[in-house]
């Protein structure tokens, strides 16, 4: 497995966060800076050029998500003091509904259910949203104000795996029935990043404190791996790519590949990299988008064998 540098793209402003879309040929990335110019570049992966931008009028943009059924944008805005939800027609840049959001100093992150009929918006607080109708539906605290809510949908059921609002413990929530239906513990008490396998068969929890990830199988809940790492090589940012259970580590160094039940870690891409800010896998795991404070997006591409 290995990745090589496809292009370098250099922005003006700090990189909030990224997605690709249109079988991954297409990326939006979100900046932002203070002087009331916050926005999202539309860039052709091709050609490497920025062919549209769109978000004008809001200070900062924190992330966004990329409803593909409706070609619309769901993002989160701010003026400085209060953090809002909007949806967006890409179409015709209408505004469909607008929603506050609970002020706290985590950067907000977005996940759909692939129906795309609800979303989370995550921080210290999980506050989940109908987006036909803009409607709050639930609202979960973190157990400590300075720890994240996590959620991942889960790839079969109407159910949302909640991590981090209570410790050591993962919240099955119904989000049709409106309620919660299961609690599960887990041997890590917080995490760092909360994220599902390709295949749906696999969590990955990683965790600042313990310097490592823990893999736990979704349907028992059940510990298979736990990873500790030294500090140099930690970083927020892990993916699993593939059945085999490739995990890739993007840090300042590179990208590190890391196959689970196997201690060592191997290289995978070497790259320029300052602080990270944010990072994207293709859906098909063949491309890895690095956004960096510097604006920098670096854009990975994996070979063939």
């Amino acid at each position: 497995m290995h990745f090589n540098i496809k292009k370098l793209i250099q922005l003006d402003e700090t990189i909030n966060d990224i997605c690709f879309y249109d079988n991954d040929t297409k990326m939006i990335v979100c900046t932002d800076s203070f002087s009331n110019n916050a926005t999202l570049l539309f860039i052709d992966l091709e050609e490497g050029s920025i062919f549209n931008k769109s978000g004008y009028g809001y200070e900062m943009l924190m992330s966004f998500a990329y409803l593909k059924k409706e070609n619309t944008l769901l993002f989160v805005a701010s003026d400085g003091l209060h953090f809002t939800l909007v949806k967006q027609n890409l179409d015709t840049s209408e505004e469909i509904f607008k929603k506050n959001l609970s002020r706290n100093e985590f950067r907000h992150k977005i996940v759909v259910n692939k129906e795309e009929t609800v979303a989370v918006i995550l921080s210290n607080v999980m506050e989940l949203f109908d987006l036909k109708t803009g409607e709050l539906i639930e609202v979960f605290q973190s157990f400590e104000d300075d720890e994240k809510v996590h959620a991942v949908f889960d790839p079969d059921e109407n159910i949302i795996y909640c991590f981090g609002v209570e410790k050591g413990k993962i919240i099955l929530y119904d989000y049709i029935k409106r309620e919660s239906v299961k609690v599960f513990k887990v041997p890590v008490p917080s995490g760092k990043q909360f994220s599902l396998s390709p295949m749906g068969k696999y969590l990955l929890i990683s965790n600042s404190g313990r310097k490592g990830v823990c893999l736990l199988e979704r349907n028992t809940f059940k510990q298979i791996y736990d990873s500790k790492m030294n500090e140099s090589m930690f970083s927020d940012f892990f993916a699993i790519i593939n059945k085999e259970l490739e995990v890739l580590k993007i840090a300042r160094a590179g990208v590190l590949g890391y196959k689970i039940n196997h201690d060592d870690f191997f290289k995978v891409a070497t790259y320029d990299g300052s602080s990270i800010s944010c990072v994207e896998v293709s859906n098909d795991t063949m491309k890895i988008a690095i956004g960096q404070d510097n604006g920098v997006v670096t854009l990975l591409e994996r070979e063939l064998n």
